[in-house]
């Protein structure tokens, strides 16, 4: 099963000395994996998700952990500018692709995320930012004003996880250009009738009502993507059609 999210739980990386050490490591190691989104009604790649990788320190290595380290040791936003940087590196030799990148709270209040001269500033017009975790959002100060920047910077919104870590009063306050719908709304839709319904209702409020795109994540089995094209889902993510990986890849199924 794929996990959709570089922040997913996990258990934090152990105590005891050199904690440091093993971050250093594991930031030297640093990569970032792409995950396809698809249109399905087109058959073709729409963008690609990223996510954070490292290779460069095993206990770090499981989704969550590295993160889980830099907020412990007051590393999050070296951590936030390492991996926007790498994800602009791929944006500059991938001229056609579009890139969703995770924005954490953290992220939110770095300056360098505002800034024209950013190396994601720079190839705005091709990134999602993607907004994580709704119950931090409180405690970013002038959140509103600060999405209004990113916007005149050239990036999109998304909103990750309706109907698991958004709610429908972020539609109305972040009035998002993309919504991910959560995965456990999609897993087994084609056999549970209610999940269908919800998911129709919210293809009808945000597709056409609200004119927003919306992305179902979790699309694991060929029934579940048969299901959601009928409720008039098009754009869809996961293991059906592959999972993160170090190059921007066509997606399959």
């Amino acid at each position: 099963m794929c996990h959709n999210a570089y922040m997913a739980e996990a258990a934090g990386p152990r105590d005891g000395a050199g904690i440091d050490a093993r971050f250093e490591s594991a930031m030297r190691g640093l990569w970032v994996a792409f995950q396809p989104i698809v249109s399905t009604r087109r058959r073709c790649t729409y963008g690609y998700e990223a996510f954070l990788r490292t290779d460069g320190e095993p206990t770090l290595s499981a989704p969550g952990e590295l993160a889980r380290a830099a907020e412990r040791l007051g590393h999050a936003r070296a951590l936030g500018r390492a991996v926007r940087a790498r994800i602009a590196e791929t944006a500059a030799s991938n001229a056609d692709a579009l890139l969703f990148v995770h924005v954490h709270a953290n992220d939110l209040d770095d300056f360098e995320l505002y800034s024209s001269t950013s190396p994601l500033s720079k190839v705005a017009r091709r990134v999602v930012l993607q907004i994580t975790e709704r119950h931090a959002l409180d405690d970013v100060t002038g959140l509103l004003t600060k999405v209004k920047k990113l916007r005149a910077l050239g990036f999109r919104i998304a909103i990750d996880e309706l109907g698991e870590a958004h709610g429908l009063s972020s539609l109305s306050r972040l009035e998002p250009d993309v919504v991910k719908l959560a995965a456990s709304l999609v897993r087994d839709v084609d056999r549970f009738s209610r999940k269908l319904c919800v998911v129709r209702s919210l293809v009808s409020l945000c597709c056409h009502e609200l004119e927003m795109s919306l992305v179902c994540e979790g699309v694991e089995t060929a029934a579940e993507r048969d299901a959601l094209a009928d409720a008039g889902c098009d754009l869809m993510q996961g293991c059906l059609f592959g999972g993160p990986g170090r190059e921007l890849t066509s997606a399959a199924g």
